[in-house]
């Protein structure tokens, strides 16, 4: 009875260990799983952050820049213009 027991204690205490193993190694793929989320997730709010300052700076650049294009092409016509009519 008392082999019989401890024969029934000894394969129960093997499926635990088991188990466990089989618990810890799900627990190390886990955490990989939430290291690789953590650094894309840190990746993709850098490139927000640069593309926002990217947005913000041509948002504050760029109607000076369209006065100097279109200040130019003005200037070209009148030239041309001036050209043909003299």
């Amino acid at each position: 009875m008392l082999v019989s027991e401890l024969n029934c204690l000894r394969g129960e205490l093997q499926q635990v260990r088991e188990d466990r193993d089989r618990l810890h190694l799900q627990v190390n793929l886990l955490i990989g799983e939430i290291e690789r989320y953590k650094e894309s997730t840190g990746k993709s709010v850098a490139e927000l952050d640069n593309l926002m300052i990217k947005s913000n700076a041509l948002e504050v650049c760029l109607p000076g820049l369209l006065f100097l294009l279109l200040s130019s092409i003005i200037a070209q016509c009148f030239n041309l213009c001036a050209f043909f009519f003299l």
